[in-house]
């Protein structure tokens, strides 16, 4: 049985695990305001969902993944990371990670020197914390690429994403470029820069045959 861990007034370590338990680590140094709160509608996002086959599990009713953006340091996996695979819709796509034991999605990185982790709501173990999801990561703050979303869209939902959030990602990136926020990095060699395991690059053909399963 886990314990619940104990959230402090001002800084959480909040515990991550995948569906089936074989994948498990820690978020360290979440605030609200230490991370982008966003729910992200792409195409893209939404094949991965379907590439996993938890379209239904890992999309909201407007076919959005709900993510929260932080930085490599704040994310440890601790159990199973040999359990984690890595896949990109294109050979310069976001390296897409998940568990290979329950296919559960667990984050999106872009390099190893890059301090950029989007880490899915649903890798959070939020019935192992003493807060509710708005508590430990603060209200969505952005709802973007609504161009590819479907029903009745939320009124604040912008068609791409806004130019405040991109200059707050790259202001982040710069900015660990300097303190090097990118180590400890839980996905990448550390010696090599390499993901620590070979990335599977879908093809032009295997891309549409995942788009052709969503109806836009």
């Amino acid at each position: 049985m886990q314990m619940k861990i104990a959230i402090e007034e001002d800084v959480e370590t909040i515990p991550l695990k995948c569906t089936c338990g074989k994948i498990q680590g820690i978020a360290k140094n979440i605030t609200p305001k230490a991370g982008n709160h966003i729910v992200c509608m792409c195409v893209d996002c939404q094949a991965f969902a379907h590439y996993l086959g938890k379209s239904k599990e890992s999309l909201d009713e407007n076919g959005g993944t709900h993510i929260f953006q932080i930085t490599p340091k704040q994310v440890e996996v601790t159990v199973g990371r040999e359990h984690l695979k890595c896949m990109q819709m294109s050979p310069k796509g976001l390296k897409r990670w998940y568990a290979d034991c329950c296919k559960m999605p667990i984050a999106n990185t872009l390099s190893f020197k890059i301090s950029f982790v989007g880490l899915f709501t649903t890798f959070i173990d939020f019935e192992n914390t003493e807060l509710s999801k708005d508590e430990l990561l603060g209200p969505i703050i952005c709802r973007g690429m609504g161009k590819y979303g479907k029903g009745k869209l939320p009124d604040d939902t912008h068609q791409k994403f806004p130019i405040i959030l991109i200059f707050k990602m790259i202001k982040t990136i710069l900015i660990g470029k300097v303190i090097k926020s990118y180590l400890p990095n839980t996905f990448f060699n550390k010696e090599t820069g390499n993901a620590i395991t070979k990335e599977i690059i879908l093809s032009k053909k295997e891309r549409e045959k995942l788009k052709d399963k969503m109806v836009l």
